[in-house]
């Protein structure tokens, strides 16, 4: 497995590949425009994410990038956008939002403006020691109005402020004390961490990830809501009584792998 692929001649505008296991490896393929974000990738994503969701093969997908940089952005040439026949950014964003299976992206070089809004949309952020992030968008004139509600999700209200005002770069190390990436790695080590990260995610029943995913994305809307206590605990009883809460507690009182993590996936 290639955590960074190399950048080739210019082909589909998002490749997929699976690695067997239920893993599902997701290209951005326009390295030749730093992948900034026209119409044609957002739609090729889109159309991607909507397959991938209904394989029941697929347990989680890691989002990539050919070449140096992860995205530059949307693509500010106005014939990128002439044709559209797919989802808008900000749509994209919430659809990885609530994608009901894990998504990790891996980030390296530049990742600007949308393409921090859809890296962040993912889960779990991996950065590589190339990695810098920035909101340009007032340095081009424009704030990235739309994309406000995804990009205060990842940064939070008074960064999203500081970095929406200045345009200033930030590294990977300054992504990892803000949260916005969780993990950090060379380029070297960057298939080695995705792989344990990913055989990690294995090791979960797969309604119990989607299950968690969809609460802790709820809990980001309203932490206060009325009968959140009691939505959370009949919550728990379901998942506990259920199929895979019965075969995962066996699983650790005999001291072996659950079904779901050496199941070879069906297509």
């Amino acid at each position: 497995m290639q955590a960074n692929p190399p950048a080739g001649e210019p082909g589909p505008a998002v490749l997929v590949e699976h690695d067997g296991r239920g893993a599902a490896f997701v290209t951005l393929n326009r390295a030749e425009r730093r992948n900034a974000l026209g119409a044609e990738l957002l739609g090729a994503l889109g159309g991607a994410l909507e397959a991938l969701q209904d394989d029941p093969s697929v347990r989680c997908i890691v989002l990539r990038a050919a070449g140096k940089h992860f995205c530059a952005g949307g693509d500010i040439d106005p014939s990128a956008h002439q044709v559209r026949s797919g989802p808008t950014l900000p749509e994209l964003c919430d659809r990885l939002a609530a994608f009901p299976k894990p998504v990790v992206a891996v980030v390296q070089g530049a990742c600007l403006g949308g393409g921090l809004a859809l890296a962040g949309s993912c889960d779990i952020v991996v950065a590589l020691d190339d990695a810098s992030f920035s909101l340009p968008e007032v340095r081009l004139g424009f704030a990235a109005a739309p994309l406000l509600p995804c990009l205060r999700r990842v940064l939070g209200p008074r960064q999203l402020l500081r970095f929406g005002l200045t345009g200033e770069r930030f590294s990977a190390d300054e992504a990892l004390q803000m949260g916005v990436a969780q993990l950090r790695a060379s380029a070297q080590d960057s298939a080695a961490v995705v792989e344990r990260l990913v055989d990690s995610i294995r090791l979960g029943g797969p309604q119990a990830l989607a299950r968690m995913k969809a609460l802790c994305r709820m809990l980001e809307r309203d932490d206060r809501a009325p009968g959140l206590a009691n939505e959370l605990q009949a919550a728990f009883a379901q998942m506990r009584d259920s199929a895979e809460g019965i075969e995962g507690r066996a699983a650790f009182r005999e001291k072996r792998k659950p079904c779901w993590y050496e199941q070879a996936p069906s297509p």
